[in-house]
């Protein structure tokens, strides 16, 4: 076969375009990769032959459309959210879980996915449900394997029955129709052949759908392969040998390989994989940026310079390896620099700003109306009110009353509280009273869609909404001819979604379930995958995954995301359908097709290198140095191969340059910025119109400077004389009042352990949470949180060990009888979680529990043939009355808490607090017991210590003179031990004194005084933004944390998050 031309992307339609100009030539009809490519080759070549005959070129789908389309077959479509309904009705059904309540599948969308995923890969697999239960008994007994082949042949009688069928059954409906000797369709006419190109990697239905055509004509598979370099094409390889293994003499199916070629991809390859010299062309560019936003801004700044170059924007495209986290940063930054954005098929439904208004009472409703969704809905240009909004007031006004999210207060309430307050002052209330009353009904109508409903129910309440906001009229009232067009598109696309969700409920039979407003909200937006506007198809930059990007090329390219975990992307093996199990269902039933995650990773190199060979004039590759958390990231593997063979020269941008030189800014906010950065945006010298929005960024610019001051300092007292209230040290008096109101308070003088290891930890943490009670509502996961599991063990070992003691079983001596008892006592708890907690999908719950059973049964066997001295006395004992500290001040402190056991030696006089951990991690435990960190980060063992002496001491049981404790591992069933003694290496000789006289001897020798310490920080109102390290939590947009290597007084280093 003739080599390709350089341009790999260009090579297809040149063979196609030599196919067509050939002397009494007929047709080749080319299969590719994408719509996208798809679309590129039929405009190429109608350029070149005015007119076609049929479509150059047709994807796989596009091809089985075509053959069902005059197959007569009959069924109704059922959508990917049709799928995901109705296997949740089957999983509903099969465990009849209540409409409500913590257990039902409708709160676990991960696992109804994942259900999908496994039935797609058995079905693209050719593995129908029968298949799989006729090896179901040669595989592992295990229940999730069981259930898997229950929900499919249930899934595939439910189809059949209600003449449904799914996006797979049209692979097996085109494949049925050619084997009953089915006409083909009419744009087969006068073809010679069918050419595959650039499609490695065939699913078992489509190599079977084009060994069926190649009986009619010839059909030629292209794979891109070379033998010397297997580690690239392992994909490709694995899906020639399964083309050889048809053999069958019937079959005009032939087989060619065809490395990719281009301009950067070819030298590129040679210098990789077989040490051949530095490139003859120019090399590729290299960018190297402190988080993905920051790459892609610096992507954005050269993709300018290119179109100021005279670039034409159509011919740039950046290319990820998944647009999950990269496409709407990336988008954002090309809106902000002003880039032009080219959607192949027209921009997405979701991005149309007008779907995003008609859908905002959802959204608003997710975040709990929080205060920027609800001042971002009332400044939309598609919303009408009686009395419209002024530019920027009812964000104002929100900002002024203090309102956050309706859980912390209701915007109502707080306005009307800030009107009363401007009434007792005199101040005029005109603006805060018309916010409000437009803001009432608004309100309310969102409120309205709180609750569980019938999708028909949700659908009737937003056709409501849109109506009485006129949001469709406003939509169509642009005198923009391009706009019009985009929002009438956006309208008939809304409404056909909206019947179809409705149509689809009908069909699977669950029109009458009730959803909750997040579950519609996610309803409608899978139903919006893929769907594009139309009159949106413009010349711009295009953002592309890799896969995508198959067949298409570019003059100048951008290759970003290249970090390890990223590029290649990892491949998990399956939650539901294992490894394991494909490879046992591979040998018993004779086929390839189920692939494992090590083998869906061998296309990541090929995917790499593909994307490569798009590039045509430039290439240009970008990775992250660190992360947003100031994490450091290593560059992709690919990237590290390309580098340790050829030298390329990196452009690095800075961590702490978050502000270009002016001359480099993109857009007028930045160099308003920049400007105001280097004190050159003065007052003086600016029109009036700009006077407001200067003296916004110049006090900004104040607060980044007194920032900066405390964060550039590299030892701690001069940090601390650098804090004030834009770091974390409350100083003002109204703050130090109600601070100093609250700690005196009996709640506010109570104080955890576990409190004041989270203070420890991040003061500003501690602040945000325990003072302003602000913290993230997390959605409920399909499996128990590490938390939760680690209250259940609590729970169990708890009633566990009350009954031992009621029975007077402890110590512990006969196994049998314990473990006989420890199911008895599980089987209770595990019912009271059911009835009354979160336990997530069923299936997972059940494997939660199979795999906690075994640890607290290795606790008990170990507790059994452990000879302790010890006696377990008191179980989740409570701290009451809390524990009182005398503070060297004269101000007292009360500890207050929950003990998980504790244990006493009567005849040592000994008291043993043991904690249990759900954890394996013994050095983290091993570290919270050394001496040094009792006081400073660790807070719990001692505090429980003298809490039990103090129990002891009031049941009559007597004063301990020796202490202990211990971490009870259950994942690793080990325990970690400490005594509290004088020794050698760690002296605790006083550490755990109380007597105030003997304390004020020690200082810091003892932990009562170290505790003391922390607490007059705290009532101090000390929160600096100076965490032990730092976690990158929830509140780091807020606290914006910056890594700096402290000192302390001796000036010996604390760590770089110290």
């Amino acid at each position: 076969m003739e080599r390709l031309p350089p341009d790999c992307a260009s090579a297809i339609i040149a063979r196609t375009m030599l196919d067509l100009t050939q002397p009494n030539s007929r047709r080749t009809l080319l299969i590719v990769p994408s719509q996208a490519a798809a679309e590129r080759c039929t405009r190429e070549a109608l350029a070149t032959h005015t007119i076609l005959c049929g479509p150059a070129a047709l994807t796989l789908r596009g091809l089985c459309d075509s053959i069902n389309r005059v197959s007569g077959a009959c069924g109704i479509m059922l959508s990917g959210i049709g799928m995901k309904m109705l296997l949740e009705d089957l999983v509903r059904r099969r465990y009849s879980v209540p409409e409500e309540g913590p257990g039902r599948p409708g709160h676990s969308p991960g696992f109804i996915d994942a259900l999908a995923s496994a039935i797609s890969e058995l079905k693209q697999a050719n593995f129908t449900a029968a298949d799989l239960v006729t090896h179901l008994p040669r595989l592992p007994r295990t229940e999730r394997m069981t259930y898997l082949a229950s929900l499919y042949g249930q899934y595939e009688r439910t189809l059949a029955e209600r003449g449904l069928i799914d996006a797979h059954d049209g692979e097996i409906m085109a494949l049925r129709h050619l084997r009953d000797g089915g006409t083909l369709p009419g744009l087969f006419t006068d073809l010679d052949s069918i050419v595959v190109d650039g499609i490695y990697d065939l699913t078992a239905g489509q190599l079977s759908l084009l060994a069926e055509l190649s009986r009619r004509l010839p059909v030629e598979l292209r794979l891109p392969y070379s033998p010397e370099r297997e580690g690239v094409y392992a994909c490709a390889a694995r899906t020639a040998d399964a083309v050889e293994s048809l053999d069958n003499s019937d079959l005009n199916l032939a087989l060619t390989f065809e490395e990719p070629h281009g301009r950067f991809v070819t030298p590129l390859l040679a210098a990789v994989h077989d040490d051949m010299p530095a490139l003859e062309t120019e090399a590729p560019g290299l960018i190297a940026a402190p988080g993905p936003y920051r790459e892609c801004e610096e992507i954005g700044r050269r993709i300018r310079r290119l179109m100021e170059g005279g670039a034409d924007p159509s011919g740039i495209a950046v290319c990820f390896r998944t647009l999950e986290m990269y496409e709407e940063m990336m988008e954002d930054v090309c809106r902000r620099f002003s880039i032009p954005v080219s959607y192949r098929r027209g921009a997405p439904l979701a991005t149309a700003a007008l779907v995003r208004a008609a859908l905002s009472p959802l959204v608003a409703l997710k975040s709990d109306i929080s205060r920027e969704e609800l001042a971002g809905l009332c400044g939309s240009s598609y919303l009408s009110f009686q009395e419209e909004p002024r530019a920027g007031e009812v964000e104002q006004v929100l900002s002024g009353s203090g309102y956050i999210n309706d859980s912390l207060g209701t915007a109502e309430e707080k306005i009307g509280r800030l009107i009363a307050r401007f009434k007792t002052k005199g101040k005029d209330s005109s603006r805060e009273e018309r916010v409000r009353r437009m803001l009432v009904p608004l309100l309310t109508d969102i409120r309205a869609f709180r609750g569980s409903r019938t999708v028909a129910d949700f659908t009737l309440l937003l056709e409501r909404f849109i109506k009485k906001y006129h949001i469709f009229e406003r939509g169509i009232s642009s005198t923009d001819r391009r706009i019009l067009k985009r929002d009438a598109s956006a309208i008939a696309l809304l409404q056909q979604l909206l019947k179809d969700v409705a149509r689809d409920a009908a069909v699977v039979g669950t029109a009458d379930r009730a959803v909750t407003s997040g579950e519609y909200l996610e309803l409608l937006r899978e139903g919006m995958e893929g769907v594009c506007l139309s009159g949106e198809r413009s010349s711009g930059v295009s953002i592309l995954n890799f896969r995508d990007a198959r067949g298409l090329s570019f003059p100048h390219l951008f290759v970003g995301g290249l970090n390890e975990g990223v590029c290649p992307a990892p491949h998990q093996g399956h939650a539901l359908l294992k490894d394991s199990d494909k490879l046992l269902l591979r040998r018993l039933a004779g086929t390839r097709w189920l692939r494992t995650a090590r083998e869906k990773g061998e296309e990541e190199p090929l995917l790499f290198w593909l994307a490569v060979s798009c590039a045509t004039e430039s290439l240009t590759f970008s990775y992250c140095y660190a992360d947003s958390r100031g994490n450091q990231l290593l560059p992709s593997p690919y990237l590290e191969e390309i580098l340790d063979k050829i030298q390329l020269r990196e452009e690095r941008s800075s961590v702490t340059n978050l502000t270009p030189e002016p001359e480099e800014c993109m857009e007028p906010e930045e160099l308003l910025n920049s400007l105001a950065l280097r004190r050159l945006l003065e007052p003086s010298r600016l029109p009036a119109e700009m006077l407001p929005a200067a003296a916004r960024i110049n006090a900004n610019a104040e607060v980044e400077a007194e920032r900066e001051l405390f964060f550039s300092a590299s030892d701690r007292r001069t940090r601390d004389f650098t804090a004030g209230p834009r770091t974390g040290r409350l100083a003002g008096p109204a703050a130090v009042e109600e601070l100093a109101s609250y700690y005196s308070s009996p709640e506010g003088r109570c104080f955890t352990p576990t409190s004041l290891e989270e203070y420890a930890t991040c003061p500003f943490r501690y602040f945000m949470r325990r003072l302003l009670r602000v913290d993230v509502q997390e959605k409920p996961d399909i499996e128990l949180e590490t938390r939760d599991v680690g209250s259940l063990a609590h729970l169990v070992l708890k009633e566990f060990f009350l009954r031992m003691q009621r029975e007077e079983r402890l110590p512990l001596r006969d196994l049998q009888e314990a473990l006989r008892i420890l199911h008895e006592v599980a089987s209770g708890a595990f019912r009271w979680w059911e009835e009354n907690r979160h336990t997530g999908e069923s299936l997972l719950w059940e494997m939660e529990k199979e795999s906690l059973l075994p640890l607290l049964e290795r606790l008990v066997e170990l507790e059994v043939a452990t000879e302790s001295p010890f006696i377990p006395y008191a179980f989740e004992h409570k701290i009451d009355p809390p524990l009182q500290v005398a503070d060297e001040t004269g101000e007292s402190i009360l500890l207050c808490g929950q003990i998980d056991r504790i244990d006493i030696d009567k005849s040592r006089q000994c008291v043993k607090v043991v904690d249990y951990k759900v954890s394996g991690n013994g050095d983290k435990f091993r570290t919270l017991l050394k001496k040094s960190s009792l006081g400073d980060t660790s807070f719990q063992i001692p505090v429980y210590l003298l809490a039990a002496a103090q129990l002891l001491e009031t049941e009559g049981v007597g004063k301990p003179s020796d202490f202990a404790a211990c971490y009870w591992l259950l994942r690793k069933s080990a325990v970690l031990e400490k005594k509290f003694r004088g020794d050698e290496k760690e002296d605790f000789t006083g550490f755990l004194d109380t007597d105030p006289g003997i304390r004020r001897t020690l200082g810091t020798d003892n932990f009562l005084n170290r505790l003391c310490a922390i607490v007059r920080r705290i009532r101090g109102g000390d929160f600096q933004v100076t965490p032990a390290e730092c976690g990158y939590c929830d509140f780091s947009s807020v606290c914006r944390y910056v890594p700096v290597n402290l000192k302390d007084d001796q000036g010996v280093s604390t760590g770089s998050n110290a």
